[in-house]
């Protein structure tokens, strides 16, 4: 049993100068000497710039949609005698282009029928306001002729009451 203590006792001590060693080795351990490298360089190029156009050439697949969709209307109707030329469908106008010429006669017509049709507005305005006159008269006449009537209708029932006029008989 002693032996087996001195064993025991035997390991744990190669054990502690083992680790004694190991701590005294990394303590003490030597560092290499750090490298210095030198700064890199970069090598630059360089060129002085013009001005200068340059055709620029763009080629792609897609569809084209428009940005702004018009609806053209005339403010008067009628057939359109002439078109501005080169105008085609996707070109840009300017406000205020001429672009269709619509014929003149048609619109004329319809002004001088919308004249013809105010002068008999107007005609017929006339023979209101007289016809009006008339009446306004009329009615005069059959308010003065009411207010008589009223007046003779209080007289004759007053008579009536008092008994001065009375229903005529064949008896009597």
């Amino acid at each position: 049993m002693i032996r087996k203590i001195i064993g025991v006792i035997l390991a744990l001590w190669v054990l502690a100068v083992g680790a004694a060693a190991l701590f005294l080795l990394v303590y003490f351990e030597r560092k290499p000497p750090r490298e210095v490298k030198p700064p890199r360089v970069r090598v630059v190029k360089y060129r002085t710039l013009k001005f200068e156009n340059v055709p620029a050439r763009i080629t792609g697949y897609g569809t084209v949609r428009v940005r702004d969709k018009v609806q053209i209307a005339p403010e008067v109707t009628g057939k359109v005698t002439a078109r501005a030329v080169g105008l085609e469908a996707g070109r840009f106008v300017r406000k205020g282009e001429l672009l269709f010429t619509i014929d003149k006669r048609s619109y004329e017509l319809a002004v001088l029928a919308a004249e013809a049709q105010l002068e008999q507005t107007r005609t017929r305005i006339k023979e209101l306001e007289a016809s009006r006159e008339a009446d306004l008269e009329r009615a005069k006449v059959l308010k003065q002729s009411k207010e008589l009537a009223f007046r003779e209708y209080e007289l004759v029932k007053k008579l009536f009451e008092e008994e001065k006029i009375g229903s005529k008989t064949e008896e009597e």
